[in-house]
């Protein structure tokens, strides 16, 4: 546990509870790290600190950091006020709901201290707890930590698309339908016929692989339709996460190369032995060639030869294409707990 000023500690019931600023929980990361890697049933990659502080800094409205640690783990809210004036407590990231405040081998535990360190009323009026699996012991067991002193809702689900690749590459495309690996083929063929090389990298100046994938994303279909991450919010939290996965060594970029300049990326990172797929755009004059597929298998690749504790290839959010590729959905569930 940090030296601390002992103002800062309260004890309730023989738990010492200890107060975090921003600054003293990313110093806490690897010891946060630890604790998340114990976390059951939640999305461990979207729940680190690497997605929810840049997404705090980047993408959500004036808040407070409500942040606590104990011997059980780490609880990673912020406050807000809503505009009608109650005041709520939520993940750092809350944008997409995906990560879970609770970081400890028992959230049941945390979600006690949660509880009983909290003033209804003052601290909160509601309470979002995010990123619990769908159906799984923690969710119930944080449920009815409040459930009989408060009322407790369960907001919109969040899915995503994950596969193993835990075998191999090769035994993953085994599980695929026919069809989905002569498409692939078709994709590779295209590619290599028409000279895409591939580029992988994971070290080096982040901001400097960030300026090449914005040089792509403002010729993709994304960038010309003003949707893409080379401007705003979404440019900040990217350029943010970029330099803290690059930093800690966990940024993953492929680049499709032709002709010496940048015809394509897919950028992801790794942790808790998860590759996350971050972001993906290609320039509009190669669409054709099926960039997108050709890709995701090279990064794979990639992983199996590189990363090989990584067994979870999680595709994000869902969508209808990532569903071809996903195996499984991860649902993950938030409470809405109001006094």
């Amino acid at each position: 546990m940090p030296e601390v000023d002992p103002t800062q500690r309260r004890l309730y019931k023989y738990e010492l509870v200890i107060p975090l600023t921003l600054h003293q929980l990313e110093r806490a990361g690897a010891e946060f790290d630890a604790a998340l890697a114990q976390t059951p049933d939640v999305d461990r990659y979207c729940s680190g600190l690497h997605w929810v502080v840049p997404a705090h800094r980047a993408l959500m409205p004036p808040r407070h950091p409500w942040l606590r640690r104990s011997e059980d783990g780490f609880v990673v809210l912020a406050q807000g006020e809503h505009p009608n004036g109650w005041v709520y407590l939520q993940p750092l990231e809350g944008m997409w709901g995906l990560p879970s405040p609770l970081a400890g081998p028992d959230p049941a535990v945390l979600a006690r201290q949660l509880r009983a360190h909290s003033r209804p009323g003052y601290d909160w009026d509601v309470l979002l707890i995010g990123g619990l699996e769908e159906g799984s012991a923690a969710l119930a067991a944080v449920a009815d930590e409040f459930n009989t002193a408060h009322a407790v809702r369960v907001g919109y689900p969040c899915n995503r698309n994950l596969c193993s690749i835990a075998g191999g590459v090769d035994a993953y495309l085994g599980r695929r339908p026919r069809k989905f690996r002569q498409n692939l083929r078709r994709s590779d063929a295209r590619c290599r016929e028409a000279g895409i090389a591939w580029e992988r990298a994971d070290s080096g100046d982040p901001l400097a692989l960030y300026a090449r994938i914005q040089a792509v994303e403002g010729g993709s279909w994304k960038g010309k339709g003003g949707v893409g991450i080379d401007s705003g919010d979404m440019h900040d939290f990217y350029a943010l996460m970029i330099t803290r996965l690059g930093v800690t060594g966990r940024l993953r970029v492929l680049f499709a190369r032709h002709d010496g300049r940048d015809a394509g990326y897919l950028l992801g990172g790794v942790a808790h032995g998860i590759f996350r797929g971050l972001q993906f755009s290609y320039r509009e004059e190669f669409r054709p060639l099926g960039l997108g597929n050709a890709a995701q298998v090279e990064m794979m690749r990639w992983l199996e030869a590189c990363d090989p504790e990584t067994h979870t290839y999680d595709l994000g959010t869902q969508m209808r294409y990532k569903q071809r590729w996903g195996e499984r959905t991860l649902t993950t569930l938030t409470l809405v707990v109001s006094r």
